[in-house]
Order: structure tokens, then sequence, then C-alpha cells
């Protein structure tokens, strides 16, 4: 199979844009101290919320919400509070969930939609959750941040509980750069097993909820991606699995979450429990990204203790017994997966996971809660915790059956397992995240490629052709002066000259390391880069990102648009084709399966809310400028059809073309869905049509300036499609527009004598 095309464009340079994986803390996460929420609700709200039988509702109530850390404090007000969790919910020390946005539209607190508040109520230490965390960001894991809290409601104390970053578009974005893919939140009985190439089959519910479920994108529904995913994983051959793979998947930080769940005892997870992960398909790499989720039960928890020790367990057959897990148990049968994995589990252990470093960690984990568990009211009422099983179980067990472990046991009883099972090879170099950059005419191209290995990496290569005819090897570099980023980060950089026309870059790379080892990536096929520039004649012709007042959309409300312009003799059919403002993810919103009519206008509103339908973009526009690009379709080689880079703009201005379709931008008064030029149609009203009262929401007169003959009358929307036609003679017609949504339209009139005229109608 040939490798899916990579295609970026930039504005900036790569270090610019570099992927953020591990966030810093910020005042929510700061370990420094432990913050207190107080949560102020109506107390028939609480005595609902905390009645028997009411543990699984999700019905959420309006809060006052109050933080202080000693450094910051901030109050909410109408934040969603409910319960969260599974087997929590029936607990006395109950799980919460905030939600800033649930009553208050677009409320966030520092940046967050949500917060998780976890009682952690079966672990007597109440430190595993945060512990795994940190060391999951330590060992270059991806997951959420976290800290403690204590919680009031009411202004009485609930005790100490586990702040945990909620996983969703602002969680993705935040890493990534971007949150246009697919999140899926998957759980029991997430198999990642073949169904069948039918998206559908994917949307299969467990217990009244899907086990891969969407968590972003929900109005396409679309799960092709996820499909698709699951067939290369399933289907592909061992010997083709590598490269098939790593074109859909990011194995190697995979590899990396494998070694690092072994090692903490993660069961409840998908290799063995088919469980708590999440999968992002980032559309800067096309690649998903697999997401560390609920490690609550680790670190010597073990719910299934009478059957299976998770301290001693194999660390190559983790998987749970007779059923598939293809994205373990394939992966592993490839040979440079599978010394990859111990590599890791090797790298992992003697550093961030060995006990003697651990120890101290934890240590200092029980010293900072103790002040806070001694008159947590919660802690002992599930399980009988008392103070001195507390402070024991950070070292060793005290005899509840499902914590056989105390912290610092399990990892030394794992550790001691661990390496007696490993089996270490040396490794070739590892190729991963490579990418090429800024595809316009007359700039140079700059290509870039993580490279690691467990030696010393002696030679990056790249191998390439322009057009078929075969160039000079370049050699890569990680040295900061190559758009690679910093010195000696594990980046390496090369960069191509200028190209000035149509062209089709086919490249690889090789890497060689000391032991004369060598991986030449891809191993199946060639990478492509495209230069240029499609010939549509197709215009982003007009934008407006501050609309207060202008033009309403058929919802009412006044969102940013985007006019697009067909200046061609030709109807243009937009399927297939990209809009985005993120030149980084060229696919980020897909054009609606709509034909524009030559020297027609098509209006797309920036307002991220695709539920209002097809011309409602998932992005919205930046008041203080940034970059649109229009790109043809993957047929095209996803060639540039027009860009924008547009200004802080004002209120109901316009940055648009002019001359209209071909001009350069300036500001403009808005003329949405029309000609920019000032001699054509640019008012409501003309000296031959005019259109009263305009706007309306019911009756309009369109009045013909007293000119007596027989008219054709017809309506068009701002798709260019008829809604409304008539024919009469006559100076004057009255026309109903109740069944007409709310928007902009283009009023038609043919006299019998050939003389045509336009207006513009608005209907509120």
């Amino acid at each position: 199979m040939r490798l899916k095309n990579v295609l970026f464009f930039l504005i900036f340079s790569f270090s610019c844009l570099a992927q953020n994986l591990f966030p810093e803390p910020g005042p929510v996460f700061d370990d420094a101290m432990v913050p207190r929420i107080d949560v102020l609700i109506a107390t028939t709200d609480l005595e609902t919320l905390l009645t028997e039988g009411n543990e699984f509702s999700n019905v959420e109530y309006p809060v006052t919400f109050i933080f202080n850390n000693g450094m910051i404090l901030d109050t909410l007000e109408d934040v969603g509070f409910r319960l969260r969790g599974n087997t929590s919910r029936t607990a006395e020390k109950k799980s919460f969930k905030l939600s800033f946005n649930t009553f208050v539209e677009g409320q966030k607190f520092y940046d967050l939609e949500k917060m998780n508040i976890n009682g952690s109520h079966n672990d007597p230490t109440n430190a595993r959750v945060k512990l795994a965390l940190d060391l999951a960001a330590k060992t270059g894991i991806l997951g959420p941040r976290s800290n403690h809290v204590e919680l009031y409601i009411n202004d009485s104390y609930f005790g100490l509980y586990t702040n945990v970053e909620h996983i969703d578009e602002e969680f993705v974005d935040l890493r990534f750069a971007n949150k246009s893919g697919n999140l899926y939140k998957c759980l029991w009985p997430a198999q990642l097993n073949y169904l069948g190439t039918n998206p559908e089959l994917y949307k299969f519910e467990n217990s009244g909820r899907r086990a891969y479920e969407l968590k972003t994108n929900n109005y396409y529904d679309d799960y092709s991606d996820l499909a698709h995913f699951i067939d290369v994983l399933n289907n592909s051959s061992i010997d083709e699995l590598a490269c098939e793979l790593e074109q859909v998947f990011n194995v190697d930080t995979y590899l990396k979450a494998v070694a690092y769940e072994i090692l903490i005892g993660h069961w409840d997870n998908y290799i063995f429990n088919k469980n708590n992960f999440y999968l992002y398909h980032n559309l800067e790499s096309s690649q998903f990204e697999y997401i560390l989720f609920d490690v609550d039960n680790t670190l010597g928890i073990n719910w299934l203790a009478g059957n299976f020790d998770f301290s001693n367990r194999n660390i190559y057959n983790w998987s749970g017994p007779g059923e598939p897990r293809p994205m373990y148990t394939r992966i592993l049968q490839v040979q440079e997966f599978r010394d990859r994995l111990s590599l890791f589990i090797s790298q992992f252990s003697t550093m961030h996971l060995h006990p003697d470093t651990l120890a101290p960690i934890a240590d200092d984990l029980r010293q900072k809660f103790e002040p806070f568990m001694l008159n947590d009211p919660l802690f002992p009422l599930d399980y009988g915790f008392t103070m001195d099983e507390f402070n024991t179980s950070f070292t060793e067990s005290v005899g509840y059956w499902f914590i056989p472990h105390g912290i610092g046991s399990f990892l030394q009883t794992r550790y001691s397992s661990a390496m007696t099972q490993l089996q270490v090879n040396s490794i070739a170099p590892v190729i991963s995240q490579v990418k090429s950059t800024a595809s316009y005419f007359g700039e140079p191209i700059s290509i870039t490629a993580k490279v690691y290995d467990d030696q010393q990496v002696i030679e990056v290569n790249l191998y390439h052709q322009i057009n078929g005819i075969t160039q000079a090897p370049i050699s890569m570099f990680d040295d900061g002066l190559n758009n690679d980023g910093q010195a000696n980060d594990g980046i390496y950089g090369a960069v191509l000259s200028a190209i000035n026309e149509d062209a089709v870059i086919t490249y690889y790379l090789d890497a060689s390391d000391n032991y004369n080892e060598l991986t030449i990536f891809p191993s199946c096929d060639n990478l492509y880069h495209y230069v240029g520039s499609s010939s549509l004649p197709l215009r982003i012709n007009e934008v407006m990102s501050t609309n207060t007042s202008t033009i309403a959309d058929e919802a009412g409300e006044y969102d940013d648009w985007i006019e697009v312009h067909n200046f061609g003799m030709d109807d243009i059919d937009l399927n297939g084709m990209f809009l985005t403002d993120n030149p980084n993810l060229r696919e980020k919103w897909k054009m609606p399966n709509i034909c524009i009519k030559a020297g027609s206008y098509l209006l797309l509103w920036a307002d991220k809310d695709l539920e209002q339908g097809n011309t409602h973009c998932n992005f919205k526009l930046s008041a203080d400028g940034e970059r649109l690009v229009l790109f043809d379709t993957e047929a095209n080689n996803f060639a540039q059809i027009d860009f924008v880079e547009y200004p802080a703009q004002t209120d109901d201005t316009s940055w648009a073309r002019l001359p209209n379709g071909n001009g350069p931008f300036t500001n403009l008064d808005p003329t949405p869905a029309y000609s920019n030029d000032p001699n054509s149609v640019s008012e409501l009203t003309t000296s031959f049509l005019k259109i009263h009262p305009n706007p309306s929401s019911d009756f309009v007169q369109i009045i013909l300036n007293d000119l007596d003959l027989f008219f054709d009358l017809k309506i068009f929307d701002s798709n260019g499609q008829l809604v409304f036609s008539k024919t009469g003679n006559g100076s004057n017609c009255i026309v109903d527009i109740t069944a007409l949504v709310k928007g902009i339209y283009l009023v038609k009139v043919t006299l019998t004598n050939g003389v045509e005229k336009t207006g513009k109608l608005a209907r509120i």
C-alpha cells in the first residue's frame, strides 16, 4: 500500500509549531500548594445529588465555584456539578465533575472546560493516581495533568481529592496545537478487533454507551478513520505491519505507554481489560495517538488478585487471556517493535521507575498529604482505612485483599521480575515524526524527522526526486541551523531549494549508528510532497472576523463569515475541497457538497457550529488576524487554490478583494455574497429596483420604479439555489418571505425589454 501523501503548509518555522505534549501545570495543577475548592450548591440539589438511587444520574446542578490556592482566588457562577466515575458513584467518598460551560456558554476556568475531582476511595495512600500520572509525564507518556485539592461543599470539608485533567478537545489542542481530529474515548469492550470495513460497525454500544465514543466532531459522527486504522492494524501482514501501521498510528509513543503500563501494573487498560484509553486522530501527522487514562488501579491495587499477579506477570504476555488485543499482540510480533519495547522497559526501570528513585518521591507525597488526611471525614468510611494504614501503604501491604502490595513493595517486586524477564537487543535508529514544510512557490522546503537510538546516531540522510529526476543526497543535521528546532534535541532537518513550478517531490530518509545498523524510512514506499497551485477560478473573496450586526446566519446569529467566489465561466463542484484556518492542517474542514455556479458567491459561517448546516465551518476566526487557505481535492494533490492572510479587524468591517475576485485585499464596507466593486450592487436598493421594507421578516414589496412592464422575478439564496419565482405585469409586487430562513438573498428581475437588475434582500 502506498504511503498516504504527506503535505504540510506552515506559516512559521517548525520550532514555533512543535508539539507541547507535556504542558506546564499552570495555576490549576500547580503542586506547590494544595488548593481549596469550594462548591456552593442549593441544599435541596445536594440532597438530591447524594440520595440513594441517584448515584448513576448525570444531571448537573448549578453551583458557585471558588478556587483558592493562596495566590489566586477566583469565583465562577453557574458551574455544572454532578457525580462521575463507575464504582465510586456508590462509594461514601464519591467523585465529582465540574463543568464550567454547561450553563454559561463558552465559560472556562484557565482554559479548562471541565474538572474531574476524584475521591480515590479505594486507595489508602490517596497518592497512586497522582504518582502514576507524574511518572507518565517523566517517561514521555501522553496523559492528563493532576494535583490534589481540598474539597468543601457548602463550607463542609469533604476531604482530600485528586484533581485530574479532563481529556477533551482543549486537552488535545494544548498538546498538538490542533483539535479538529476525532477523539475517541475507548471503554470496555474496546478490543480494536476487526469488524468489517463499514464504519457504522464500530458504533456498537455496551451498557447504553458506545465502546468507541466519539467526543469531538459529533455532528459528522464519522468513524471512517477509526475503521481504517483497525483494518490496517488487524489485516496488514506482519512483514508489512511496521510500514503500514506507522502511517496511521504513532507506534513509538504507544510502545512507551506499554512499557510504562506494565511497570506500574496497569491492568484495567487496553492490553489486559480492553478498557480505559483514548485515541486521538492527529490531523497534522495523520496518525492516531494513544492517550493514557484512568490509572487508579495501579501500583499494587489489584481487584483480580485471586487469579493474576501483576507484580510478576510476564512483560511480553500482558494481554488478557483468550481475547484479541491486536494493538499489543500484533505489534509485538514485529521484532523491531518488540526490541523497542524492551529498550523502553530497560530505560524506565533504571531511571524514573526504579524503586530507589521513587521511594523518596512517594514519601514526599505522604508527608504532604498527611495533614489533610487526618481530618478527611470520608476517608475511613468505605473500607475502614486508618491513618496508620495510610502511612504504611506507601511502602508495604496493609492486608486488604485487593491491595496485595504497598507502593514500594509493588515497585520492588515488579522491577526484580521485569529485569529477570527482560530480553534487550540492540536496535537500529528509529525515525519518526517526519514533516515537510513550506510549499509555496519561491520558498525553501524544510524536511524534519525525529531520530533516536540506543547507540550514537552517526548520519541521517535525505534522498529525493523532483518530478522523477533524482537529486543529490542531502545530509540532515540536529544543529539548530536547518529548521530543526534546538540543537541536539533529536530533531534532524534539511532544507531544499525553492521551487517555482508545479512539482511532485518523492523522498525517503535513512539513519545509521556507530554499530553500522541502518534504518530506511519508510521501508515500503516513498513519502510525497507537492508544490503547486490549483488553476481553479475560485477565490476567498471576502472575510469578516468581527460580525456584530452586518448579516445573520439562518439561526439569526451574527457569526463570522468567509465568502468564496467562482469568477470562472463554469460551475464548480466543491466536494472534496478543504478550507482551513491552520495551514498545517489542510484537511481541517471539508467543503460542502455544493455546486457553486459561475459568477456566484458562497457564504461560509466560521462559527464552529456544525449542527447548523453544511456551510458552517468547524473553526472560528480570530479578530487579531490569521491565515485562511483553500485547498483542492486529494485527487488534485491538495493543491493550494487560494489563501488570505488578514490583519487585526474592527467590528463589521470586511477584508475583501478589490477589484472583485482578483485584486489585492483591503478593508471595505461588507458586501456578503455580492461583488466588492463599488459600481456593483452594494446597497440594498438600486435606482431601478427597490425592496421595502428591507430587512424584513414577513412581507416585502418589490418596486420597479413605476415601470409598467412584464417581469420575471427570481430570488436566490446565498448558495445560488432558487427559492422563489414569480412572473407578472406592473410596477411592483408583494412577496411573502416567511418561509425563507434568515439570511441574505439575491433578488433578480428580468423585463421583457431584456433589462436585468438585481438587489439584496435581508430576511431577519
